[in-house]
């Protein structure tokens, strides 16, 4: 009896271990390097002659809002929830400026896939070279990838 019991707590145990987390419920993020990306859009904007982006965390905060939005509805706008805006998206965070641009994209498979997409499209690109934008952000959720660029005030 005292063996089978062992063996049942044993099992147990082990069952406990393995157990895995519940799910969030919500879209899941990956990982945006800081560093990366700066380097990626530093070196785009030095060869135009134009002063690096500075990584803003209001407007990583607004990017990774929206992109939470996109991934949740499954659409990708530059319409966020309730009707909202990147301008009302960067005011909600917090962050002032005198003139906002967002590029978003959808299905890239990583961070340097998206911003290498966004470098490649002139319309993106126009927002990346912008010299008036000295701050950016970005934000990512189960593949929708968003990019808020600032001139703050």
């Amino acid at each position: 009896m005292t063996t089978r019991l062992a063996l049942a707590l044993s099992c147990l145990a082990l069952a406990a271990c393995s157990v895995a987390p519940p799910p969030t419920g919500g879209p899941s993020r990956t990982y945006v390097s800081t560093a990366s990306a700066s380097q990626t859009l530093a070196a785009d904007r030095r060869n135009a002659g134009i002063a690096p982006l500075v990584r803003n965390a209001r407007l990583d905060a607004a990017a990774q809002a929206h992109a939470e939005f996109m991934a949740r509805t499954g659409r990708t706008s530059h319409v966020g929830a309730g009707g909202s805006r990147s301008a009302d998206r960067a005011r909600a965070a917090g962050y002032c400026y005198r003139a906002l641009a967002e590029n978003i994209a959808w299905g890239q498979s990583s961070q340097e896939a998206a911003l290498s997409g966004w470098i490649a499209s002139p319309g993106h690109r126009r927002h990346i070279l912008n010299g008036t934008l000295r701050d950016f952000g970005l934000g990512n959720a189960d593949g929708y990838w968003v990019m808020d660029l600032g001139a703050p005030c």
